[in-house]
């Protein structure tokens, strides 16, 4: 891990040094930005192993001043309490508290999640970029770490408290996202358009909420792949569900 970080900052740093050759800084203003080590920890085992370039490294002590060396904050999620990463109101502090929970039971996922959306769509505007990246990460969550019978529920919690049109695009971007991309692990074409249709229906629920069950049948209906596709871009784009037109010609 301490190679990895170390690895981190030179990438960080050679960016900046890039930038000074685009921008022509002058030699004599170029100043690299320090930069604050900080891992998180998201396992559930007690983290043991020193943050240190010494612990994959057979040196003899009186080479050891030699190694760079550098402090880093580790914040062991699962193992801090809930308060402390709540405390200073930061989105970050919120999408950490619903991590704590990814795999308790649905009861408490879903408090910790209504709790968390509830503050995010409260915050102040300028850490809407922030807001956003941690709600594309809870429907990230609640599709790779919790059951298939969990899913509408906990997706229905974040879509109750959240009423910016354009997080619930993109919230509905991110489903579908992850559905066509598992109809395409099934390795079969029924498995793919399965996920298309998947993605089509889950669309129009998050944006719509009610889907007619004579549309949803319709949509269920098809296979063709270019018409799946059509319907995707409609279910995205539509301003109702009169726009979904599922009759090709």
């Amino acid at each position: 891990m301490g190679f990895r970080l170390l690895s981190y900052m030179v990438q960080i740093w050679e960016s900046q040094r890039r930038e000074w050759e685009t921008e022509k800084i002058p030699q004599s203003e170029r100043r690299l930005q320090p930069i604050l080590p900080v891992l998180f920890y998201t396992g559930d085992a007690p983290w043991t192993v020193p943050v240190s370039l010494t612990t994959i490294m057979d040196v003899p002590e009186i080479l050891a001043r030699f190694v760079p060396s550098f402090d880093t904050l580790f914040l062991g999620v699962k193992e801090t309490e809930t308060d402390v990463l709540t405390q200073s109101g930061h989105p970050l502090g919120w999408l950490l508290r619903v991590l704590q929970k990814e795999h308790s039971d649905k009861t408490e996922i879903s408090e910790a999640l209504a709790d968390a959306v509830s503050h995010l769509a409260s915050v102040d505007e300028n850490f809407a970029p922030q807001v956003a990246e941690a709600l594309r990460y809870f429907v990230q969550l609640i599709f790779h770490r919790r059951s298939l019978e969990e899913r509408d529920a906990l997706v229905g919690i974040i879509r109750q408290h959240i009423h910016d049109h354009k997080e619930l695009e993109n919230m509905a971007q991110t489903t579908a996202e992850f559905l066509i991309e598992q109809g395409k692990a099934e390795g079969k074409a029924e498995g793919k358009a399965e996920g298309k249709r998947d993605a089509v229906l889950k669309l129009l629920q998050l944006r719509f909420q009610h889907v007619p069950e004579t549309l949803s049948r319709e949509i269920s209906n098809i296979h063709n792949h270019i018409q799946l596709d059509i319907l995707l871009e409609q279910a995205m784009t539509a301003q109702s569900l009169e726009e979904i037109d599922t009759h090709f010609s």
